[in-house]
């Protein structure tokens, strides 16, 4: 199957700028979502893509770490057997490391077109990945926007927060206001009410809880397992800590004086 008769039938995540999403990488896809090149790396959407394109001319991957984050912010949306194309200008020097890149986040190459751009195609393996793990879990959760939760904490019965960060990064960067610190390590042992070890904040499974880590991907984990200890309203922060520190609200310094859970 062609590029063009591939996309033409599927779904498709683009990164790039949106007005050129049909053009710039080739896409002809009947469903595209298209992201802005200063937000993909933070993107975290609801479901995985059949395709998921890379506008190189527009996305900046040109040292190793902003091409690893665009990378996972890819493959993470990318379907089992899905394909990843990313466009590149002629004589882009991004190319050769982009390609290397890839083969560390276990892509195979696809192909390469040569026309008014470069395009370069990887595909997914039908291997389960983590990504698979974690979007199946948010299946059983209700995910949280900052501003929504910030919102929230000020009501009269507001959700308790569960951060699961490490005491390293609660002291370098902070903590919302109210929240409780569990380890991930002990989070299940420390909510289940079953256990002599509960944490004494955690008072019903019909109690609203939203579980935050650093990025917003292992409190996905961790939440959805506290739904199969029959917890009946819990979510995790979109984004993590990072996300609610990016939206500017505020954190206080983090208390440590109690570390029995």
């Amino acid at each position: 199957m062609t590029h063009a008769e591939f996309v033409t039938r599927a779904t498709t995540l683009y990164f790039g700028c949106a007005n050129e999403a049909h053009v710039s990488a080739g896409l002809a896809a009947a469903s595209v979502t298209a992201v802005e090149p200063a937000s993909c790396m933070w993107t975290q959407l609801t479901h995985q893509f059949d395709v998921v394109a890379i506008d190189g001319r527009s996305v900046s991957i040109g040292n190793p770490e902003t091409c690893r984050s665009v990378l996972h912010a890819a493959v993470q949306h990318l379907a089992p057997g899905g394909r990843l194309i990313a466009s590149f200008a002629h004589g882009d020097s991004n190319v050769v490391p982009y390609e290397r890149m890839c083969l560390q986040f276990n892509l195979e190459p696809d192909g390469r077109e040569v026309e008014d751009a470069i395009r370069i195609a990887h595909r997914r393996t039908q291997h389960a990945t983590i990504h698979d793990m974690v979007f199946e879990a948010r299946s059983r959760i209700t995910r949280i926007d900052p501003a929504v939760l910030r919102q929230a904490l000020d009501n009269p019965n507001p959700p308790m927060v569960i951060d699961t960060r490490t005491i390293t990064d609660r002291e370098r960067f902070g903590v919302i206001r109210g929240s409780i610190h569990i380890l991930r390590t002990t989070l299940e042992w420390a909510c289940d009410p079953s256990n002599g070890y509960r944490h004494p904040a955690i008072v019903s499974r019909d109690q609203s809880l939203v579980v935050v880590c650093n990025g917003g991907y292992s409190s996905s984990l961790a939440a959805s397992n506290l739904t199969l200890l029959g917890f009946t309203d819990v979510g995790d922060l979109i984004g993590g800590h990072q996300a609610w520190v990016r939206a500017g609200f505020d954190v206080v310094p983090a208390d440590h004086s109690s570390l029995g859970y």
